[in-house]
């Protein structure tokens, strides 16, 4: 499953707008799974888009079996190869 929707969106500033909220919405929707079921959850990073932005790969588990998750998302690092690149910074 995505860590997100979307690649990274800029955080912005100021006041909560509708797409700011729109933002935080589809920030939330994917991780909302294992938060509301207590599943066990974690986010590598799987990847960059055409941009360079970093996309991540979430890894769900049985709830408290969080060595389970933490060795599948050892294991993707280890194939992963983008493992170990930074994201460009302007």
């Amino acid at each position: 499953m995505p860590a997100l929707e979307t690649v990274a969106r800029s955080a912005g500033g100021g006041r909560h707008t509708a797409s700011r909220r729109a933002n935080i919405d589809s920030s939330v929707r994917t991780s909302a799974l294992g938060n509301l079921t207590g599943l066990t959850a974690l986010s590598v990073p799987c990847g960059f888009s055409g941009a360079g932005l970093p996309i991540g790969l979430q890894v769900i588990g049985k709830p408290l079996r969080e060595a389970e998750a933490l060795a599948v998302g050892a294991a993707w690092e280890r194939l992963n190869p983008t493992a170990g690149r930074m994201p460009h910074l302007p």
